[in-house]
């Protein structure tokens, strides 16, 4: 499974203009449904996986959607690092 390159997600920005954090839509690459969002939660202080609809979820698309996850959060870690320009 480490080297499985088939892409189960296709993962679209639909952000709100003027909000802090971005929003993604969530789409099956094999029939274009929306499955889910990409959301930044504040209580948990991090994007999660909304999941308004009953769905079922391969272990591969599962990790697929924890990469994109993943990688959302470390590039807004490299953003809260970088020093202010005043």
């Amino acid at each position: 499974m480490e080297n499985d390159t088939r892409q189960f997600l296709t993962f679209k920005d639909v952000s709100i203009e003027g909000q802090k954090t971005k929003r993604y839509a969530v789409f099956s690459t094999h029939n274009g449904d929306h499955l889910a969002y990409v959301v930044w939660d504040t209580g948990w202080r991090r994007y999660v996986l909304d999941v308004p609809y009953r769905t079922k979820w391969s272990v591969e698309c599962l990790a697929q959607a924890y990469k994109f996850i993943q990688k959302l959060m470390n590039e807004r870690e490299v953003l809260r690092s970088e020093p202010i320009n005043v």
